[in-house]
Protein backbone atom coordinates (compact mmCIF):
# COMPACT_ATOMS: atom_id res chain seq x y z
CA UNK A 1 0.00 0.00 0.00
CA UNK A 2 1.67 3.40 -0.66
CA UNK A 3 1.98 5.78 1.89
CA UNK A 4 -0.48 8.41 0.40
CA UNK A 5 -3.35 5.92 0.87
CA UNK A 6 -2.30 5.37 4.32
CA UNK A 7 -2.91 9.12 4.39
CA UNK A 8 -6.62 9.27 2.98
CA UNK A 9 -9.07 7.68 3.45
CA UNK A 10 -11.34 7.57 0.16
CA UNK A 11 -7.58 6.54 -1.43
CA UNK A 12 -7.00 3.74 1.38
CA UNK A 13 -10.97 2.52 0.70
CA UNK A 14 -10.61 2.52 -3.04
CA UNK A 15 -6.97 0.66 -2.99
CA UNK A 16 -8.94 -2.08 -0.89
CA UNK A 17 -11.98 -2.27 -2.56
CA UNK A 18 -13.48 -4.85 -5.40
CA UNK A 19 -13.84 -3.13 -8.73
CA UNK A 20 -17.13 -2.35 -8.06
CA UNK A 21 -16.90 -0.57 -4.86
CA UNK A 22 -13.49 0.81 -6.75
CA UNK A 23 -15.89 3.12 -9.45
CA UNK A 24 -18.65 3.87 -7.31
CA UNK A 25 -15.87 5.57 -4.89
CA UNK A 26 -14.82 7.28 -8.13
CA UNK A 27 -18.03 8.41 -9.48
CA UNK A 28 -19.02 9.90 -5.57
CA UNK A 29 -15.56 11.14 -4.32
CA UNK A 30 -16.54 14.71 -4.40
CA UNK A 31 -19.47 13.93 -2.69
CA UNK A 32 -18.05 11.50 -0.10
CA UNK A 33 -15.30 14.03 0.58
CA UNK A 34 -17.75 16.34 1.68
CA UNK A 35 -19.15 14.51 4.57
CA UNK A 36 -15.28 14.02 5.35
CA UNK A 37 -14.14 17.71 5.13
CA UNK A 38 -16.97 20.04 4.91
CA UNK A 39 -17.85 20.70 8.53
CA UNK A 40 -17.11 23.23 11.09
CA UNK A 41 -18.23 27.61 11.61
CA UNK A 42 -15.39 28.93 9.37
CA UNK A 43 -17.53 27.18 6.10
CA UNK A 44 -20.95 29.42 5.24
CA UNK A 45 -23.25 26.31 5.43
CA UNK A 46 -21.38 23.52 7.23
CA UNK A 47 -24.34 21.18 6.59
CA UNK A 48 -21.39 18.34 6.34
CA UNK A 49 -22.44 16.67 3.32
CA UNK A 50 -23.48 18.77 -0.01
CA UNK A 51 -24.66 22.06 -0.16
CA UNK A 52 -28.10 22.30 -1.34
CA UNK A 53 -28.64 25.78 -3.68
CA UNK A 54 -31.40 27.68 -2.73
CA UNK A 55 -34.00 27.54 -5.26
CA UNK A 56 -37.54 29.10 -4.46
CA UNK A 57 -40.37 26.90 -4.21
CA UNK A 58 -42.10 28.32 -7.73
CA UNK A 59 -38.73 27.34 -9.59
CA UNK A 60 -38.50 24.21 -7.84
CA UNK A 61 -42.36 23.27 -9.21
CA UNK A 62 -41.68 24.89 -12.44
CA UNK A 63 -38.25 22.55 -13.12
CA UNK A 64 -40.80 19.49 -11.84
CA UNK A 65 -43.68 20.43 -14.11
CA UNK A 66 -41.39 20.92 -17.07
CA UNK A 67 -39.17 18.09 -16.79
CA UNK A 68 -42.80 15.84 -15.96
CA UNK A 69 -44.70 17.15 -18.81
CA UNK A 70 -42.95 18.89 -21.43
CA UNK A 71 -40.78 18.46 -24.28
CA UNK A 72 -37.83 20.88 -24.73
CA UNK A 73 -35.93 19.08 -27.24
CA UNK A 74 -35.76 19.94 -30.96
CA UNK A 75 -36.30 18.69 -34.27
CA UNK A 76 -35.13 21.13 -36.24
CA UNK A 77 -31.84 21.82 -34.46
CA UNK A 78 -28.97 19.95 -32.91
CA UNK A 79 -29.33 19.40 -28.99
CA UNK A 80 -26.80 20.09 -26.35
CA UNK A 81 -27.06 19.38 -22.72
CA UNK A 82 -25.67 22.39 -20.38
CA UNK A 83 -25.15 21.73 -17.18
CA UNK A 84 -23.43 25.49 -17.58
CA UNK A 85 -25.54 28.06 -15.25
CA UNK A 86 -22.85 31.02 -15.58
CA UNK A 87 -24.00 33.62 -18.11
CA UNK A 88 -23.30 33.75 -21.80
CA UNK A 89 -21.90 30.83 -23.09
CA UNK A 90 -25.14 29.46 -23.43
CA UNK A 91 -26.87 32.11 -25.32
CA UNK A 92 -24.04 32.40 -27.54
CA UNK A 93 -25.06 28.77 -28.72
CA UNK A 94 -28.13 29.13 -28.81
CA UNK A 95 -27.81 32.30 -31.18
CA UNK A 96 -25.41 30.41 -33.64
CA UNK A 97 -29.10 27.87 -34.06
CA UNK A 98 -28.38 25.54 -30.98
CA UNK A 99 -31.35 24.10 -28.95
CA UNK A 100 -29.62 24.37 -25.38
CA UNK A 101 -31.67 22.20 -22.32
CA UNK A 102 -30.57 21.91 -19.20
CA UNK A 103 -31.21 17.97 -16.66
CA UNK A 104 -33.07 18.34 -14.02
CA UNK A 105 -30.51 18.08 -11.87
CA UNK A 106 -29.05 21.32 -12.99
CA UNK A 107 -31.82 23.21 -14.13
CA UNK A 108 -31.75 26.56 -15.61
CA UNK A 109 -33.78 28.58 -17.95
CA UNK A 110 -37.21 27.04 -18.66
CA UNK A 111 -36.13 24.27 -20.93
CA UNK A 112 -35.51 21.76 -18.07
CA UNK A 113 -35.59 17.36 -19.04
CA UNK A 114 -35.90 14.75 -17.40
CA UNK A 115 -38.98 12.24 -16.39
CA UNK A 116 -40.87 10.95 -13.53
CA UNK A 117 -38.23 8.04 -13.03
CA UNK A 118 -35.65 10.74 -13.34
CA UNK A 119 -36.87 12.87 -11.04
CA UNK A 120 -37.66 10.15 -8.45
CA UNK A 121 -34.49 8.89 -8.63
CA UNK A 122 -32.60 12.20 -8.32
CA UNK A 123 -34.49 13.58 -5.30
CA UNK A 124 -33.98 9.54 -3.45
CA UNK A 125 -30.04 10.01 -4.30
CA UNK A 126 -29.60 13.99 -3.51
CA UNK A 127 -31.36 13.27 0.24
CA UNK A 128 -29.45 10.42 0.99
CA UNK A 129 -25.94 12.32 -0.57
CA UNK A 130 -27.18 15.36 2.19
CA UNK A 131 -28.45 13.18 4.73
CA UNK A 132 -27.36 9.69 5.10
CA UNK A 133 -24.01 7.90 7.32
CA UNK A 134 -20.63 7.70 5.20
CA UNK A 135 -21.35 3.78 5.89
CA UNK A 136 -24.53 3.71 3.77
CA UNK A 137 -23.23 5.97 1.23
CA UNK A 138 -20.02 3.20 0.72
CA UNK A 139 -23.00 0.07 1.17
CA UNK A 140 -24.43 -2.13 -1.53
CA UNK A 141 -28.13 -0.64 -1.39
CA UNK A 142 -26.58 3.04 -2.66
CA UNK A 143 -24.57 1.09 -5.06
CA UNK A 144 -27.46 -0.05 -6.74
CA UNK A 145 -29.09 3.13 -6.51
CA UNK A 146 -26.56 5.11 -7.79
CA UNK A 147 -25.86 1.89 -10.67
CA UNK A 148 -29.84 2.24 -11.52
CA UNK A 149 -29.74 5.94 -11.65
CA UNK A 150 -27.22 5.67 -13.92
CA UNK A 151 -28.96 3.27 -16.34
CA UNK A 152 -31.94 5.43 -16.42
CA UNK A 153 -30.13 8.89 -17.26
CA UNK A 154 -28.12 6.64 -19.71
CA UNK A 155 -31.30 5.37 -21.81
CA UNK A 156 -32.80 8.57 -21.50
CA UNK A 157 -30.15 10.91 -23.12
CA UNK A 158 -29.27 7.69 -26.10
CA UNK A 159 -33.10 8.37 -26.71
CA UNK A 160 -33.05 12.06 -27.05
CA UNK A 161 -29.89 12.00 -29.60
CA UNK A 162 -28.25 15.05 -28.07
CA UNK A 163 -24.99 16.25 -29.99
CA UNK A 164 -22.97 17.49 -26.97
CA UNK A 165 -22.60 18.00 -22.86
CA UNK A 166 -21.47 21.26 -21.81
CA UNK A 167 -20.34 21.02 -17.68
CA UNK A 168 -18.92 23.46 -15.60
CA UNK A 169 -17.26 21.10 -13.51
CA UNK A 170 -16.75 17.18 -13.90
CA UNK A 171 -15.66 16.02 -10.33
CA UNK A 172 -19.52 15.76 -9.08
CA UNK A 173 -21.56 12.66 -9.46
CA UNK A 174 -24.20 13.95 -11.71
CA UNK A 175 -21.38 15.78 -14.36
CA UNK A 176 -19.65 11.83 -14.20
CA UNK A 177 -22.71 10.40 -15.11
CA UNK A 178 -23.04 12.65 -18.34
CA UNK A 179 -19.71 12.14 -18.84
CA UNK A 180 -19.71 8.72 -18.94
CA UNK A 181 -22.74 8.52 -21.19
CA UNK A 182 -21.99 10.80 -23.89
CA UNK A 183 -18.12 9.19 -23.92
CA UNK A 184 -20.39 5.87 -24.63
CA UNK A 185 -22.74 7.52 -27.21
CA UNK A 186 -19.55 9.11 -29.59
CA UNK A 187 -20.82 12.46 -28.28
CA UNK A 188 -18.15 15.48 -26.97
CA UNK A 189 -18.28 16.56 -23.51
CA UNK A 190 -16.83 19.99 -22.93
CA UNK A 191 -16.18 21.10 -19.43
CA UNK A 192 -16.04 25.18 -19.44
CA UNK A 193 -13.37 26.62 -16.63
CA UNK A 194 -15.71 29.37 -15.04
CA UNK A 195 -12.72 31.20 -13.39
CA UNK A 196 -8.98 31.42 -13.02
CA UNK A 197 -7.68 27.87 -11.07
CA UNK A 198 -6.00 27.25 -7.91
CA UNK A 199 -4.98 23.90 -9.02
CA UNK A 200 -3.39 22.00 -11.69
CA UNK A 201 -3.19 18.08 -12.09
CA UNK A 202 -3.01 15.69 -14.90
CA UNK A 203 -6.21 14.17 -12.64
CA UNK A 204 -8.21 17.79 -12.13
CA UNK A 205 -10.89 18.48 -14.83
CA UNK A 206 -9.28 15.90 -17.11
CA UNK A 207 -12.27 13.39 -17.70
CA UNK A 208 -14.25 15.24 -20.25
CA UNK A 209 -13.27 15.05 -23.71
CA UNK A 210 -12.09 18.89 -23.86
CA UNK A 211 -11.78 21.33 -21.19
CA UNK A 212 -12.51 24.72 -22.42
CA UNK A 213 -10.63 28.02 -20.69
CA UNK A 214 -10.50 31.53 -20.49
CA UNK A 215 -6.81 32.39 -22.11
CA UNK A 216 -4.00 30.91 -23.78
CA UNK A 217 -1.63 31.58 -20.13
CA UNK A 218 -4.54 29.03 -18.09
CA UNK A 219 -4.19 26.46 -20.86
CA UNK A 220 -0.45 26.38 -20.57
CA UNK A 221 -0.74 25.90 -17.01
CA UNK A 222 -2.69 23.31 -17.94
CA UNK A 223 -0.81 21.39 -20.32
CA UNK A 224 2.87 22.03 -17.74
CA UNK A 225 0.26 19.83 -15.53
CA UNK A 226 0.16 16.92 -18.35
CA UNK A 227 -2.80 17.65 -19.67
CA UNK A 228 -3.23 16.56 -23.72
CA UNK A 229 -2.81 19.92 -25.77
CA UNK A 230 -5.77 18.70 -27.89
CA UNK A 231 -8.13 18.38 -25.32
CA UNK A 232 -7.45 21.82 -23.52
CA UNK A 233 -9.01 24.55 -25.70
CA UNK A 234 -9.20 28.28 -25.64
CA UNK A 235 -12.46 30.10 -26.33
CA UNK A 236 -12.70 33.02 -23.94
CA UNK A 237 -15.23 34.96 -21.59
CA UNK A 238 -18.44 36.54 -22.83
CA UNK A 239 -17.74 39.35 -20.20
CA UNK A 240 -14.79 40.10 -21.91
CA UNK A 241 -16.68 42.85 -24.54
CA UNK A 242 -18.17 44.21 -21.80
CA UNK A 243 -14.41 45.61 -20.18
CA UNK A 244 -13.31 48.84 -20.58
CA UNK A 245 -9.77 48.69 -21.95
CA UNK A 246 -8.65 51.49 -21.52
CA UNK A 247 -10.06 52.41 -18.25
CA UNK A 248 -7.03 53.80 -15.90
CA UNK A 249 -6.16 51.18 -12.50
CA UNK A 250 -7.04 53.41 -9.85
CA UNK A 251 -4.74 52.79 -6.48
CA UNK A 252 -5.06 54.64 -3.53
CA UNK A 253 -5.79 53.94 0.16
CA UNK A 254 -9.36 55.44 0.65
CA UNK A 255 -11.25 52.41 0.25
CA UNK A 256 -8.89 48.85 0.52
CA UNK A 257 -10.96 45.87 0.08
CA UNK A 258 -8.94 42.36 1.89
CA UNK A 259 -10.05 38.72 0.40
CA UNK A 260 -9.53 36.48 2.74
CA UNK A 261 -8.17 32.51 1.93
CA UNK A 262 -10.55 30.15 1.89
CA UNK A 263 -10.53 26.08 2.81
CA UNK A 264 -10.99 23.41 0.00
CA UNK A 265 -14.30 21.44 1.18
CA UNK A 266 -12.66 18.34 -0.48
CA UNK A 267 -9.61 16.70 -2.15
CA UNK A 268 -9.25 17.00 -6.00
CA UNK A 269 -7.31 14.07 -6.24
CA UNK A 270 -6.27 11.21 -4.10
CA UNK A 271 -3.27 12.89 -2.79
CA UNK A 272 -4.88 14.76 0.09
CA UNK A 273 -3.68 18.05 1.02
CA UNK A 274 -4.80 19.36 4.55
CA UNK A 275 -4.74 22.91 5.19
CA UNK A 276 -5.22 24.42 8.96
CA UNK A 277 -8.44 26.49 9.04
CA UNK A 278 -6.23 28.65 11.92
CA UNK A 279 -4.38 29.78 9.20
CA UNK A 280 -6.89 32.23 7.19
CA UNK A 281 -6.89 34.15 10.51
CA UNK A 282 -3.05 34.37 10.50
CA UNK A 283 -3.55 35.97 6.41
CA UNK A 284 -6.33 38.76 8.10
CA UNK A 285 -4.02 39.30 11.17
CA UNK A 286 -0.95 39.90 8.69
CA UNK A 287 -2.53 42.08 6.08
CA UNK A 288 -4.12 44.18 9.15
CA UNK A 289 -0.58 44.90 10.40
CA UNK A 290 0.79 45.74 6.53
CA UNK A 291 -1.81 47.63 5.97
CA UNK A 292 -2.05 49.39 9.47
CA UNK A 293 1.68 50.04 9.00
CA UNK A 294 0.59 51.92 5.87
CA UNK A 295 -1.86 53.85 7.09
CA UNK A 296 -4.82 52.63 6.87
CA UNK A 297 -7.52 52.67 9.81
CA UNK A 298 -10.32 50.23 8.27
CA UNK A 299 -10.48 47.80 5.81
CA UNK A 300 -13.22 46.31 3.82
CA UNK A 301 -13.31 41.88 4.30
CA UNK A 302 -15.18 40.23 1.25
CA UNK A 303 -14.78 36.36 2.48
CA UNK A 304 -15.50 33.62 -0.64
CA UNK A 305 -19.23 32.59 -0.40
CA UNK A 306 -18.23 29.36 1.16
CA UNK A 307 -16.78 30.90 3.96
CA UNK A 308 -18.22 32.37 7.10
CA UNK A 309 -17.70 36.46 7.34
CA UNK A 310 -18.91 35.84 11.34
CA UNK A 311 -16.66 33.11 11.56
CA UNK A 312 -13.88 35.49 10.80
CA UNK A 313 -14.70 38.08 12.66
CA UNK A 314 -15.48 36.10 15.61
CA UNK A 315 -11.11 36.27 15.91
CA UNK A 316 -10.16 39.10 13.97
CA UNK A 317 -12.78 41.62 15.33
CA UNK A 318 -14.44 44.12 14.45
CA UNK A 319 -12.11 47.25 15.13
CA UNK A 320 -10.19 47.10 11.52
CA UNK A 321 -11.93 44.96 9.75
CA UNK A 322 -15.89 44.92 8.79
CA UNK A 323 -17.91 43.08 6.40
CA UNK A 324 -18.45 43.84 2.70
CA UNK A 325 -22.29 43.38 1.91
CA UNK A 326 -21.84 45.11 -1.71
CA UNK A 327 -22.31 43.05 -4.70
CA UNK A 328 -19.66 41.96 -6.10
CA UNK A 329 -19.61 44.75 -9.03
CA UNK A 330 -20.32 47.83 -7.09
CA UNK A 331 -17.73 46.23 -4.07
CA UNK A 332 -15.35 46.64 -6.62
CA UNK A 333 -16.16 49.59 -8.50
CA UNK A 334 -15.95 51.25 -4.89
CA UNK A 335 -12.46 49.36 -3.88
CA UNK A 336 -9.33 52.10 -4.18
CA UNK A 337 -7.39 49.41 -3.71
CA UNK A 338 -7.35 44.98 -3.41
CA UNK A 339 -5.46 43.11 -1.62
CA UNK A 340 -5.99 39.09 -1.92
CA UNK A 341 -4.65 35.78 -2.42
CA UNK A 342 -4.95 32.77 -5.73
CA UNK A 343 -8.46 34.07 -6.91
CA UNK A 344 -10.23 35.41 -9.64
CA UNK A 345 -10.88 38.08 -8.65
CA UNK A 346 -7.84 39.43 -9.81
CA UNK A 347 -9.14 39.85 -13.33
CA UNK A 348 -12.28 40.99 -12.31
CA UNK A 349 -10.26 43.62 -10.32
CA UNK A 350 -8.54 44.42 -13.73
CA UNK A 351 -11.74 44.88 -15.73
CA UNK A 352 -13.24 46.92 -12.99
CA UNK A 353 -10.20 49.35 -12.88
CA UNK A 354 -8.99 48.58 -9.69
CA UNK A 355 -5.60 47.46 -8.47
CA UNK A 356 -4.98 44.10 -6.99
CA UNK A 357 -2.06 43.45 -4.82
CA UNK A 358 -1.28 39.56 -4.69
CA UNK A 359 -0.93 38.54 -1.07
CA UNK A 360 0.40 34.71 -0.98
CA UNK A 361 2.73 34.05 2.08
CA UNK A 362 4.67 31.00 1.43
CA UNK A 363 5.77 28.32 3.93
CA UNK A 364 9.12 26.96 4.54
CA UNK A 365 7.75 23.76 2.61
CA UNK A 366 6.96 25.74 0.08
CA UNK A 367 3.37 25.87 -0.32
CA UNK A 368 0.57 28.39 0.54
CA UNK A 369 -0.59 28.81 4.41
CA UNK A 370 -3.05 26.19 3.05
CA UNK A 371 -0.79 24.27 2.23
CA UNK A 372 -1.64 24.09 -1.85
CA UNK A 373 1.35 25.24 -4.91
CA UNK A 374 0.96 28.54 -5.00
CA UNK A 375 0.33 28.61 -9.21
CA UNK A 376 0.86 31.03 -11.93
CA UNK A 377 0.29 33.79 -12.26
CA UNK A 378 -0.08 34.29 -8.24
CA UNK A 379 3.43 32.98 -7.82
CA UNK A 380 5.58 35.73 -9.10
CA UNK A 381 6.13 34.30 -12.66
CA UNK A 382 4.30 36.92 -14.20
CA UNK A 383 6.14 40.09 -14.53
CA UNK A 384 2.92 41.95 -15.43
CA UNK A 385 0.95 41.14 -11.90
CA UNK A 386 2.82 42.27 -8.63
CA UNK A 387 2.73 39.34 -5.91
CA UNK A 388 4.18 39.66 -2.48
CA UNK A 389 5.16 36.75 -0.53
CA UNK A 390 6.14 38.20 2.44
CA UNK A 391 4.71 40.86 4.98
CA UNK A 392 7.92 43.06 3.85
CA UNK A 393 7.26 42.64 0.43
CA UNK A 394 3.35 43.19 0.27
CA UNK A 395 4.47 46.71 2.37
CA UNK A 396 6.46 47.42 -0.01
CA UNK A 397 4.09 47.20 -2.99
CA UNK A 398 1.73 49.34 -1.25
CA UNK A 399 4.23 52.32 -0.22
CA UNK A 400 5.88 52.30 -4.14
CA UNK A 401 1.99 52.36 -5.49
CA UNK A 402 3.22 49.13 -7.53
CA UNK A 403 0.27 48.70 -10.03
CA UNK A 404 -1.05 45.64 -12.22
CA UNK A 405 -0.31 45.92 -15.74
CA UNK A 406 -3.63 45.64 -17.83
CA UNK A 407 -1.78 43.63 -20.24
CA UNK A 408 -2.47 40.87 -17.54
CA UNK A 409 -5.76 40.51 -18.53
CA UNK A 410 -5.40 39.88 -22.30
CA UNK A 411 -3.26 36.41 -21.41
CA UNK A 412 -6.12 34.97 -18.87
CA UNK A 413 -8.88 36.65 -20.65
CA UNK A 414 -9.87 36.27 -23.89
CA UNK A 415 -13.07 37.49 -26.29
CA UNK A 416 -15.63 35.34 -26.46
CA UNK A 417 -14.96 32.73 -29.43
CA UNK A 418 -17.75 29.78 -29.62
CA UNK A 419 -16.32 28.60 -32.98
CA UNK A 420 -14.10 26.67 -30.59
CA UNK A 421 -16.58 25.17 -29.72
CA UNK A 422 -19.01 24.65 -32.59
CA UNK A 423 -15.72 23.24 -34.24
CA UNK A 424 -16.00 19.96 -32.31
CA UNK A 425 -19.44 19.45 -32.05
Amino acid sequence: MSDRNEEYLLAYLSETADEALKRHIDLLKLELDWHIYHYGAHFSRPKGSVVRAKIPLRSRLRNWYSANYQDHFSADKSNILSLIYFSGFNKHLEDEGYNLVSPYWAPHGRKVAGNASIVKAYHEIDKHLRESSFSYLMGEQFQQQVASFEQMVASYLREKDLRAALLFTGQLFYSKVVINCFRSMNRPSFILSHGLPAFYHHEAENNSDYLVVWGEQVRQNYLRAGLDPAKVLVAGHPSYSSIVKDKQIRFDLSDVLVLPKAMSAHQHTYEAILGDRGNIIVYLLRVKAVLQKAGIKRARLRPHPSMSGNWLLQFVGTDFYYLDTLSLSDSLNKASLVVGPTSTLLLESIGHGVNYLVYEPVTAEGKDLTGYEIVPPFDGSDKDIPVAKTDEALHDLIKNKVVVNKKALEKYLRPFDVSVIKNKL
